[in-house]
């Protein structure tokens, strides 16, 4: 990810081609490699929503944590 300015993060992450992706409630375009990119404002306790639905309809629900500055 990069942080850009205020509570406005760039993600950009790779999943399997044929998922389903939605970054804070809103679906995202995935390319042949499954590769994405999206534009997270608002970004609320450093925790981004992510859901990924597979083809067989199993979805996994997680939350991203964002870190300022380097990791010890």
């Amino acid at each position: 990810y990069q942080h850009l300015e205020s509570g406005q993060v760039l993600l950009r992450a790779n999943t399997d081609p044929g998922n389903l992706v939605q970054v804070d409630g809103q679906p995202i375009d995935i390319d042949e490699q499954g590769n994405f990119q999206t534009l997270v404002s608002n970004v609320q306790e450093h925790l981004i929503p992510v859901q990924v639905t597979t083809p067989l309809n199993v979805s996994q629900r997680f939350r991203l944590t964002i870190f300022d500055g380097d990791l010890p």
